[in-house]
C-alpha cells in the first residue's frame, strides 16, 4: 500500500488480485497452503497453516537493486458474542494513533473496550494480545512476530450503516486486531532483502 497516495485503493493493492497457489499439503496434523504474488519488484509469499492454531506468515523479498518500502497488515477479524463486554488486552503500555481524530495518544494502562467507533494504530512491540470474549467465556491469544504495529478496529453504529459490505448490526459481534507494519513502522527492504511478518492465533 502507498499511504501517501490518496488515489490508492483502501487496504492496498494485492488484496484486489488473484494469487497463485504455490503449494497445498498436509504437514503432520496441519494443513499448509502457500500463495504467491509479484508486484513492483516484490516477491510475496503468504503461508497459512491450519491446525491446533492458525499461523499466518507474510514474506516479502525485494528483487530490485534499490531499496523498497511497503505497508502491510494481516486483517484478522474476531467473532464475539458481545462486543460491548469484550476486552482486548496486551496493549496497555503502548501509545497509539487515534485515526478518527488523527491524534497521537499516550498508553492508557487499561484494556481496550468497545463502546464507540474504534480505529487505532498501536506503535510498539508486544509478544501477546488477548481478545477476551467475556460473554462467551473464551480468550483468543494473538502472538505477532516482527510486527511492532497493531490495528484495533470496530466500526460501531453509524459507520456500519454506511458500509455496503457490512451488516448494520454486525459491529455488536466482532472486532478486528491486525498484525501490521504500517506508518512509521512500515517495512523497509534493502536490495535483495527478505522479511517476514507473522502471527499465530489460538485459544
Amino acid at each position: 500500500a502507498h499511504a501517501s497516495d490518496p488515489t490508492a485503493p483502501a487496504h492496498g493493492l494485492v488484496r484486489l488480485h488473484a494469487w497463485d497457489v504455490l503449494s497445498s499439503e498436509r504437514n503432520g496434523d496441519d494443513v499448509v497452503v502457500q500463495l504467491g504474488y509479484s508486484v513492483d519488484a516484490l516477491e510475496l509469499v503468504y503461508e497459512l497453516r491450519f491446525g491446533n492454531q492458525l499461523k499466518l506468515s507474510f514474506t516479502a523479498v525485494n528483487t530490485s537493486a534499490a531499496s523498497k518500502t511497503c505497508e502491510l497488515a494481516l486483517h484478522t477479524y474476531f467473532d464475539l458474542q458481545d462486543a460491548t463486554t469484550a476486552q482486548v488486552k496486551g496493549l496497555e503500555k503502548v501509545g497509539y494513533l487515534d485515526q478518527l481524530t488523527k491524534t497521537i495518544m499516550p498508553a492508557t494502562g487499561s484494556p481496550i473496550v468497545f463502546d464507540r467507533e474504534t480505529d487505532s494504530i498501536y506503535f510498539g512491540k508486544v509478544d501477546e494480545i488477548l481478545v477476551d470474549d467475556v460473554a462467551r467465556g473464551r480468550v483468543v491469544k494473538v502472538r505477532p512476530t516482527n510486527s511492532e504495529t497493531t490495528v484495533v478496529w470496530n466500526p460501531w453504529i453509524a459507520k456500519s450503516q454506511r458500509m455496503a459490505d457490512f451488516g448494520d448490526d454486525e459491529y455488536q459481534r466482532m472486532c478486528c486486531v491486525e498484525t501490521a507494519r504500517i506508518g512509521t513502522n512500515k517495512l523497509v527492504l534493502e536490495a535483495g532483502q527478505k522479511q517476514t511478518i507473522s502471527v499465530s492465533i489460538g485459544l
